[in-house]
């Protein structure tokens, strides 16, 4: 009995540290290990760059007009940096009215201003480049997710696990789609364990949207219009969680069985969708990023070095270069470089 004490005493406030602390920024469990033998390195990342994030948080980041836009999560604020990491200026404020953000969960950055999706305040809207608000939509319903689609249209991702689905925002019209269930999707395989599938991310494009699973092994590819086009595989796949339930005194604790993202974080450049995968190279400890063609599939993998025993977190396909943040905030640029076969 007092052990189990001892146990709670010293076990929970740790969680509960832990947990404060994940809040503010996004760390790697310790990865697996595997062999190269299911994928095809047939590129590799030459380092350009690397310089330390000036902001406390990440919370995705897009390029635009030669800049990187980043959301710092702590602040709810756009940092605008250079490709040397040097401060641009930042745009957006925390806060509740229209023109300020919450929890934005994604946002498109081009010449009409910037689009946001914040979960928290459930609204999109559109504001300049000076922050004025262009336009504002208050949904009367939770959502967890979302892209930009083209005009004022949003494809939003619902905050129901039951019936979990997609459906479309039209601010110009004030309209909304009928749901789209997750199950119900040609190439959905229904004997897999698909309550773990809303476990994902929305992957913002410019014509062509992604949403990567972070457990069930699949993506799906999204048009400009919200219709959901393709469902793929990836190479890695977390198997069915496993619920066991553990008694201490009075309290039950129910645990997942495994419990761990494979796919962690996506970015596209609308033709290619790139998966950073938490499936580590026995030789390097290097983790993968896996390429996938958005009508094709798998096409190629390479390895992103780790930065000083930190883990990269977070992944921007650019123009002309690839951006890694890791766990330590720094951020590094790289070619993509193909060798002559």
């Amino acid at each position: 009995m007092k052990n189990r004490i001892f146990v709670l005493l010293t076990v929970v406030p740790l969680l509960l540290l832990l947990f404060i602390f994940g809040m503010h920024q996004k760390t790697l469990e310790t990865p697996k290990n595997s062999d190269h033998g299911t994928r095809n390195m047939k590129a590799y990342l030459k380092k350009k760059d690397t310089f330390v994030y000036p902001g406390s948080s990440v919370d995705g980041w897009q390029e635009f007009d030669g800049r990187l836009f980043i959301l710092d999560q702590a602040a709810q604020q756009f940092f605008i940096i250079n490709y040397h990491g040097q401060m641009l200026d930042t745009l957006g404020v925390k806060g509740e009215a229209p023109w300020e953000h919450q929890q934005v969960r994604r946002f498109s950055v081009g010449p009409r201003g910037v689009f946001t999706v914040d979960n928290s305040l459930m609204s999109v809207k559109q504001t300049d480049m000076d922050n004025e608000p262009v336009f504002y939509d208050k949904l009367n319903e939770p959502f967890w997710d979302g892209v930009f689609l083209k005009d004022q249209k949003f494809l939003l991702l619902n905050d129901e696990s039951e019936a979990f689905g997609f459906y479309t925002w039209d601010s110009r019209l004030n309209e909304r789609s009928a749901t789209t269930r997750f199950d119900s999707l040609p190439g959905i395989d229904p004997s897999k364990n698909l309550n773990i599938a809303y476990e994902g991310e929305m992957v913002q494009g410019r014509d062509r949207h992604f949403y990567v699973c972070n457990r069930a092994g699949m993506y799906l590819v999204i048009s400009s219009d919200g219709r959901i086009d393709h469902v793929g595989k990836t190479i890695d796949e977390t198997p069915a969680p496993r619920i066991v339930e553990r008694r201490m005194n009075n309290m039950v604790v129910f645990e997942r069985q495994p419990d761990e993202y494979v796919n962690y974080s996506a970015t596209t450049d609308d033709e290619h969708l790139y998966i950073l995968s938490t499936v580590a190279f026995q030789e390097t400890n290097n983790l993968s990023i896996d390429v996938y063609d958005s009508e094709e599939g798998y096409r190629y993998s390479m390895e992103v070095p780790n930065h000083h025993n930190n883990y990269p977190i977070s992944i921007l396909k650019g123009k002309n270069l690839f951006w890694v943040l890791y766990e330590d905030l720094y951020i590094s640029s790289f070619e993509i470089i193909f060798p002559a076969s």
